[in-house]
């Protein structure tokens, strides 16, 4: 081992928990403690938006609601290279090479900056013809493509951070991730009301006001986290890679990072499949009702999610150290929180559903249907979790491939074939019934190939 490797080992960062040797339960908390944070923060982001943009009007509102898919597959794509730049850098800092880390963040900075160039390109090129096909009216579609065109500008400034954050987190420190991204809704809360409705010497710029806030604040965040990553982490090497040396770090990011995008935007695809499955089956009302189910269930994963981030980093640092034994204990620790806290919350919002429904609508049946979804759906939560825990784990060992099948099955195999079925015989308590099977038999799946991979 190199003199900079020793030093790296035994002299972490100020403010970062020492993932190769603090015990691991306690470092896990630490480090998911503020991803909680950090993922509320993300989430109020877009509802700040929502809410200011709302109060234009309907049709506004209707507007930026039809972005928000387009927004989120480019954000899925940066999340990918996010995880592949967390994973092979937290595997190489846990191998000691500091050296090869700051080369690998350098060349991840220049890799988001291309694709979100060649991003910004392909966007700003097929504004008319995507939308249209997604069947935005004419009254809409000049709202839509003067908040797209603010937008796609500032991809780059939605890439930047979202690496470089993901690359700071590959250190160990969530901490500083959660503060960025809080400082980001901070600012976003302050430009908001001023650019869409022009406040004081503000113009009025209505939807597109919403476009540049969230620019802007991206924008702040962009500067904040080159300037942790430069001098508080020092892990930015100025020196040009040779070309040789660039192919060679795309290759190893993109190895998880491209994968990751896919299962990432099969999201999306799959919560659409589904609703249209079930408004097939059952009927608009069942649709309503696992609408508002599913947005509840979203804050339900929340916390799991945030574990799982900060997962990857104590799993790919550890990996790379050689130390299996600490990377079993944070997976088995993983495992037994998240069945634990599905269990807790799956009881809590089973007995308070009636209650919590009456949130989202008045309507009986849009209330029974929600109902319907926690009491029955609910119940593959633990399963979920468990897929979450695995697929994080394998990127994190560097094995996309296993996580990338597990999420097909899960969705292509069991999800939509076993919702389809219960929805045609059974109506939503079928469809659901079906989705809590599909998210356990995955779940199964999901865990029998990782401890099958870990006993190697």
């Amino acid at each position: 081992m190199n003199r900079n490797s020793k030093s790296w080992r035994s002299k972490p960062w100020k403010g970062r928990p020492d993932l190769l040797n603090g015990k691991v339960s306690t470092t896990m908390w630490k480090m998911t403690i503020p991803m909680v944070f950090a993922m509320m923060a993300m989430v109020l982001f877009n509802i700040v938006d929502t809410i200011y943009v709302g109060q234009l009007g309907t049709d506004e509102l209707a507007a930026i609601s039809f972005t928000f898919p387009v927004v989120f597959f480019f954000a899925s794509i940066m999340g990918g290279l996010g995880m592949g730049a967390t994973s092979i850098i937290s595997r190489t800092l846990g191998a000691g090479d500091k050296e090869r880390a700051a080369r690998l963040t350098t060349d991840s900075l220049l890799l988001a900056i291309t694709v979100a160039i060649i991003s910004m390109s392909v966007g700003l090129a097929t504004i008319d013809p995507l939308f249209r096909a997604l069947n935005v009216n004419a009254k809409l579609f000049p709202m839509v493509k003067s908040y797209m065109e603010i937008w796609y500008f500032g991809i780059p400034a939605v890439a930047i951070p979202m690496v470089g954050n993901a690359i700071i987190r590959a250190t160990g420190d969530t901490k500083i991730p959660m503060k960025i991204m809080l400082f980001a809704v901070f600012v976003n809360i302050i430009l908001d009301p001023l650019l869409i409705f022009g406040i004081g010497p503000f113009p009025r710029m209505g939807i597109r006001g919403a476009a540049v806030a969230t620019v802007s604040a991206r924008v702040i965040t962009m500067f904040l986290s080159i300037y942790v990553l430069v001098r508080v982490k020092k892990l930015i090497k100025w020196k040009l890679p040779t070309f040789k040396e660039l192919k060679e770090s795309w290759k190893d990011v993109l190895h998880v990072g491209a994968p990751n995008a896919f299962v990432s935007a099969l999201t999306p695809a799959s919560l659409g499949l589904v609703t249209g499955i079930i408004s097939y089956t059952v009927g608009v009302t069942a649709v309503a009702g696992y609408g508002s189910a599913t947005r509840l269930e979203a804050f339900v994963i929340m916390p799991i999610i945030a574990f799982c981030t900060a997962l990857v980093p104590f799993v790919g640092q550890n990996y790379g150290s050689g130390k299996q034994q600490r990377v079993r204990d944070s997976i088995s620790l993983g495992h037994r929180a998240v069945l634990a806290y599905g269990l807790i919350v799956f009881t809590i919002f089973a007995v308070t559903a009636p209650l919590s429904a009456r949130m989202f609508s008045s309507d009986p049946e849009v209330i029974r249907n929600y109902c319907y979804y926690i009491w029955l759906g609910g119940l593959g939560w633990m399963g979920l979790s468990i897929c979450y825990i695995v697929t994080n784990s394998f990127n994190a060992l560097g094995k996309p491939l296993p996580a990338t099948v597990i999420t097909v099955i899960r969705v292509f195999v069991l999800i939509l074939p076993f919702v389809l079925v219960g929805g045609i015989f059974m109506g939503a308590k079928g469809a659901f019934v079906g989705m809590a099977i599909a998210n356990g038999l995955a779940g199964i799946l999901a865990f029998v190939w990782l401890e099958k991979v870990m006993r190697k």
